[in-house]
């Protein structure tokens, strides 16, 4: 898996704290939903008492892949070689030890009776996605890509999913309908039936008080079963993620809203990080917010009138993810929807309930996220205030998770996620200090923009800024799991290979919170659970910004914001540390309690949400400076002038080719930013194009050979992919066509309308700034030139150019 450490194949090296679940089941469940598919007439029903909670209507993801359209095989008929997925479950202590500061779970015995045997669980099988490597490529240089592409290129085939439900079904197991867009099998059956099928052992432990059935020993699956499959998840159910909010006492202040005092109000927070004298309300966007249960509406309008903000319960959007009895509100839900909803006022906001804060039923939200992409166009922010302890969580679920996160940047959606309350070592509880110095996850995925903690202090009489500190309890680190990621450098990061958290900060410290309203009642509020939303309420803003002036969605913000270091986007926060002992500290640049500061909101509008700039098409170096490429006929010697503001810098000299090549145009063709060569043979017909970085050639790919009669008469982005393309021109016949292009491969054309052969192409370029290639004409008997426009490569409209002597020629090559 790209951008992850391995880790033992059995799971040894996770020897640390879990945080096992304080639910217990509360009922007996009868059936799984009409609408899944079913290996047996009757599954087993819980019975359990004291087994973790496990909502009515969950699904179980359970994921075994048929690859290669095997056969179906039963455990009993598989081959005897299986794939061990070690890094799907944490080890289990046999003895009343800790394997690090905090609680750990401990084995109570490894027989389970006939009813807990029959407990049953809702887990997941995730599948690989493909061309990872590619897609956070493409995603970290701003990239924004269709769900068609995603689906087509990187997420698991049809086929793996298929194979995958069709196997566990003949194991009679009950599985989840696909949806278009799939990255995990979701499955539901009994522990039997899944020590059975993985070949693997439950037993029960004891955690804080608590007896539970979980996984002993690791999943393991036939090895023609096992090859798309990423890991098997949700089969110990006492680890889960915890919420990060901090609830106060009720307020003391409660109508007084104008003091600049704790607990803030929205105006507040948003005049001390510059989001009050924006013409920007949040308006078209749409927030996501994924969490266990809905808020009560009447908590909703009450903080909405007591911050004077102007907003509709009709922009609140209810997404229940699993069915079931949802709990009752308890301030994380009510918290998230009352702030984002209130910072950027003019936004909607979709909550995403999944009943309980579950690894299978959060990942089930992520997918439903995924599937409303195509229906919810303004679903460009999300925010998650929940995580757990990274040596506390299987690498298997953190792989998965990473692949949501790909592919919801690759989309161009910025996932906002709370770092976590305790600290530079979390416990158990997630809300102090007694645990290993470890970060959180998911904070910890490079797909998303980790949120931590500050103390922020006003002055009384203006609400400007008095001071802000990093707060004690403020969740960042080092990770142990991901790759530090390429656009993670600035001043202030360390040298190393792992990924760093958090990105951004904001107010989170309780003792100067924020107010909730919950049950009616005003509360102090604080935690990274607050920072999040509001940086998802900012996003919108930013987003909103952009799309006025046609910009796409942020998308991963890390690339974007990391460049801004030091500059009046962000508040450099250089005092405070969040851990005993000054674990980390805070300081100048980046630093592991604050990232790379707090929010200007202001200036960060105006940078992020510039008119795009123009792209250099003949960039060799990608300095935004166009260059020049030079060939000389008669030796067959090539070279690259870099050059700055028109004058020359240095060369690169090219390999020397035949002279009966000829380069026939220069464009991006792999969208690295950096231009490439596409050449012709006069005399054969053939062609390629050479990739280069920074004028270096690194690569090539061959096109098909055409007629000597066809030649290439421009190189443009005529649909606005980011990847060049390529317009022929029949010399004979007067005939033209686009070829659109992939990373240079050939993927459809179209053909444009013929003209008389006094009428040539004389180049490409987008000469209208819509984002797509026009063409510019020439007759070479008359002077004439002419401008097409075009968009997606079809004909729009056309503007004639002065009439020049024939000896004049536009060059374009």
């Amino acid at each position: 898996m790209e951008n992850m450490k391995s880790n033992s194949s059995h799971a040894k090296a996770q020897n640390l704290a879990v945080r096992l679940s304080a639910h217990l089941f509360s009922g007996a469940r009868d059936s799984v939903p009409n609408s899944w598919t079913c290996g047996s007439s009757q599954l087993p029903r819980l019975v359990s008492q004291s087994t973790r909670a496990l909502t009515a209507a969950s699904t179980v993801l359970l994921f075994a892949l048929l690859a290669h359209g095997q056969p179906l095989q039963s455990p009993a008929s598989a081959s005897s070689h299986r794939i061990t997925f070690g890094q799907s479950i944490l080890e289990i202590s046999t003895a009343q030890q800790q394997f690090a500061p905090g609680p750990s779970a401990t084995l109570v015995r490894s027989e389970l009776s006939p009813a807990e045997a029959q407990t049953t669980l809702d887990f997941s099988v995730a599948l690989k996605m493909h061309n990872l490597a590619e897609l956070r490529e493409r995603t970290s240089k701003g990239q924004t890509i269709s769900l068609d592409e995603l689906a087509a290129k990187y997420y698991p085939t049809a086929a793996e999913y298929k194979a995958a439900g069709d196997w566990l079904i003949a194991q009679g197991f009950a599985v989840k309908p696909s949806d278009k867009y799939n990255l995990s099998v979701f499955v539901h059956g009994s522990v039997a039936q899944i020590e059975r099928a993985f070949g693997m052992k439950f037993g029960r432990i004891e955690f804080e008080g608590s007896e539970y059935t979980s996984a002993l020993t690791a999943p393991s699956l036939p090895t023609a079963v096992a090859a798309p499959v990423l890991g098997i998840n949700g089969l110990q159910p006492h680890l889960h993620p915890r919420s990060h909010l901090i609830k106060v006492t009720p307020s003391q202040r409660m109508q007084k809203f104008t003091n600049n005092q704790p607990p803030y109000t929205v105006a507040e927070i948003a005049r001390a990080y510059g989001a009050d004298g924006s013409n920007v309300n949040g308006a078209g966007q749409k927030i996501g917010i994924v969490i266990d249960t809905f808020p009560a509406d009447s908590d909703l309008t009450l903080f909405w009138n007591a911050n004077a903000v102007s907003q509709s319960l009709s922009n609140i959007e209810k997404v229940q993810v699993v069915a079931g009895t949802l709990p009752s509100p308890s301030g994380e839900e009510t918290l998230d929807v009352e702030w984002s909803s209130s910072v950027a006022p003019g936004a909607k906001v979709r909550v995403y309930a999944t009943t309980a804060l579950d690894y299978v039923y959060l990942d089930q939200a992520y997918q439903a996220i995924i599937n409303d992409l195509p229906s919810q166009p303004g679903l460009h922010q999300i925010s998650l205030s929940y995580g757990s302890n990274e040596l506390s969580t299987s690498v298997s679920q953190m792989q998965t998770d990473d692949q949501y996160f790909a592919a919801l940047a690759g989309a161009g959606v910025t996932v906002f996620v709370s770092s976590g309350d305790g600290g530079s070592s979390p416990g158990a509880s997630g809300h102090d200090h007694s645990g290993a110095v470890q970060v959180e996850s998911p904070a910890n995925d490079p797909n998303v923009t980790a949120v931590g903690g500050t103390s922020l202090y006003l002055n009384g009489s203006t609400g400007a800024v008095s001071s802000e500190t990093a707060w004690y309890d403020g969740g960042g680190g080092i990770s142990t799991i991901f790759g530090r990621p390429s656009w993670q450098t600035g001043p202030g990061i360390s040298t190393g290979s792992t990924r760093l958290v958090p990105d951004v900060a904001l107010v989170a410290d309780p003792n100067t919170g924020g107010i909730l309203f919950l049950g009616g009642v005003e509360y102090w509020v604080g935690g990274t659970s607050w920072s999040a939303p509001d940086w998802a309420g900012f996003c919108a803003l930013i987003n909103q910004a952009g799309n006025n002036l046609g910009r796409p969605p942020v998308g991963l913000l890390g690339p974007k914001i990391y460049p801004l270091i030091g500059t009046s986007n962000f508040r450099d926060i250089i005092t405070g540390s969040n851990g005993p002992n000054g674990v980390y500290n805070a300081g100048p640049g980046y630093d592991l309690d604050t990232g790379v500061g707090v929010p200007n909101m202001a200036a960060l509008i105006a940078t992020l949400a510039q008119p795009a700039p123009t792209h250099v098409a003949k960039d060799f170096n990608g300095d935004g400076f166009a260059d020049l490429v030079w060939e000389n006929t008669t030796t067959g010697q090539r070279s690259i002038w870099l050059l700055k503001n028109g004058v020359f810098s240095s060369l690169i000299s090219l390999p020397t080719e035949p002279v009966q090549w000829h380069i026939a145009g220069v464009g991006d063709f792999n969208g690295d930013g950096n231009a490439d060569l596409v050449w012709e043979n006069t005399s054969t017909g053939q062609h390629t194009i050479w990739f280069l970085k920074n004028g270096v050639f690194s690569s090539f790919i061959s096109l098909p050979t055409e007629p000597v009669q066809w030649h290439i008469a421009g190189v443009g982005d005529f649909n606005g992919d980011g990847f060049a393309d390529l317009v022929w021109e029949n010399t004979t016949t007067g005939q033209h066509t686009i070829w659109f292009l992939k990373n240079g491969v050939f993927s459809s054309f179209i053909s444009l309308p013929t003209e008389p052969v006094q009428w040539h192409v004389g180049g490409a370029g987008d000469f209208n700034g819509d984002g797509f290639a026009d063409l510019v004409w020439e007759n070479t008997s008359t002077g004439q030139h002419t401008i097409w426009f075009l968009e997606n490569g079809v004909f729009s409209s056309f503007i004639s150019l002065p009439t020049q002597s024939v000896q004049w020629h536009v060059e374009d090559h």
